[in-house]
């Protein structure tokens, strides 16, 4: 049997990863799609030039490979050549998952009204990334997944082959899209971001610190726990914040799961037990903008997921942590963020986003007006809140929030403002 070429092979296989690198196109070039549907300017020409970056990195170390492969390398050991080759491709490999992170993300822009949904929600996205201004935000781009969660790669983040991400990607459930609950999803990544560029999560750590000394062992085992999931909490708390009820009936749509779920403690794991994460959003609203509304939230929630359903060894610790749940609100809320003297609660208080206001918003129960609303997130908030009070049917939803979106979309899309009556928009059925 003849043996093959092992040197020739090892070149093949640097000669394969060349002609792959060959094979993709800048953004630009490719990937056609409504105008409503694009990514802005800046986010694309970020991307664009992250991935021509990485792009003439792996070609170069391809190249260098094959250069000494063809001289020096030709008389060294097969395995020290297989051992190059071998560093080579997996720096390869990261770039192909850089690249497809974001061409999934670009393409599906020219899918029939996703892509226009896509864009109208990084437009609700953007709005909602309330920083300083000594802070820039970075690009917002969503995309529509499968699932039932949303999910955030956050700007600045590492990137598979170790470069900073250069915009923030947000994951939107699709099934999300045909209710008011997708602005919940949505918003809470984006608190992911927000937190994360003001340091508000080591800010909170810090000050929720304080209640441990002097507390009780079983107290400090309450105020730890709250501790170890307060990425997730400020997130949520962010969410509540723009959207008021709307947010929390987002959440308990995403929380509808089986009961072992439902009461479930998950050591390590960042999210807060299903059952009290959905009492605490409400609790936290409630101190933002005290309301009947939100013991009603409460008792349809418990209503759904009676604590008689929690295996009996969880029920004495969900006890707790509901009974604790007001304390460790504000105890958060008067966490000090470092901005100009205002505390967490300064932050996200918003007086048009109290229940009366958004109620007054929404009295008629129609929602013909929504568009002309400045602020899309209290726009949304509105329309929640109206879902929430039971004056619009899911067909009058759908419709109110798909207007919405595609009328943010191609505002966007033509430099048109919200109040601009200039344009027709043309929204699916």
């Amino acid at each position: 049997m003849s043996v093959p070429d092992i040197h020739q092979l090892l070149l093949a296989e640097v000669g394969g990863m060349l002609e792959r690198l060959g094979l993709t196109r800048r953004l630009a070039l490719g990937f056609p799609m409504p105008m409503a549907a694009a990514l802005t300017p800046r986010a694309a020409s970020l991307i664009d030039g992250l991935i021509e970056t990485e792009r003439s990195r792996c070609a170069g170390a391809a190249r260098a490979l094959q250069t000494w492969l063809q001289g020096r390398g030709r008389v060294m050991p097969v395995h020290l050549k297989q051992q190059r080759l071998a560093a080579t491709r997996m720096r390869f490999q990261d770039w192909l998952e850089q690249l497809d992170i974001f061409s999934d993300v670009v393409s599906q822009r020219g899918e029939a009204d996703v892509g226009v949904w896509a864009s109208g929600l990084e437009v609700l996205a953007e709005e909602s990334l309330e920083l300083p201004p000594h802070i820039p935000p970075p690009p917002i781009i969503c995309s529509i997944e499968k699932g039932i969660g949303a999910a955030i790669r956050r700007a600045a983040t590492r990137l598979p082959g170790g470069s900073p991400n250069p915009v923030a990607v947000i994951h939107v459930p699709r099934e999300r899209l045909a209710c008011s609950a997708v602005g919940g999803s949505l918003i809470h990544e984006v608190g992911h971001q927000w937190s994360a560029l003001l340091g508000l999560r080591e800010k909170a750590v810090s000050a929720l610190q304080a209640n441990l000394f002097g507390a009780s062992q079983a107290e400090s085992t309450l105020w730890s726990l709250w501790s170890s999931w307060i990425s997730e909490i400020l997130s949520d708390l962010w969410s509540v914040a723009h959207l008021g009820a709307a947010a929390v009936i987002g959440m308990q749509s995403v929380m509808t799961l089986p009961n072992h779920y439902i009461f479930a403690l998950k050591p390590g794991d960042p999210h807060p037990i299903p059952w009290v994460r959905v009492i605490l959003q409400s609790v936290m609203g409630e101190h933002l903008h005290p309301d009947p509304q939100w013991a009603r939230l409460r008792f349809i929630w418990k209503s759904r997921y009676p604590l008689s359903g929690a295996p009996p060894t969880m029920r004495c610790l969900l006890e707790r942590l509901e009974n604790h749940a007001a304390n460790f609100s504000r105890a958060l809320l008067a966490a000090p963020t470092g901005l100009a003297g205002q505390t967490l609660g300064d932050l996200c208080r918003k007086p048009d986003r109290s229940p009366a206001a958004l109620r007054a918003l929404g009295a008629d129960g129609r929602g013909d007006y929504l568009s002309g609303i400045p602020s899309k997130t209290r726009a949304l908030a509105v329309l929640g809140q109206m879902v929430f009070e039971q004056q619009i049917d899911p067909a009058s939803e759908r419709k109110l929030l798909t207007n919405l979106v595609f009328d943010w979309a191609q505002k966007r899309a033509l430099g048109t403002s919200t109040h601009s009556s200039t344009t027709q928009p043309i929204h699916p059925n």
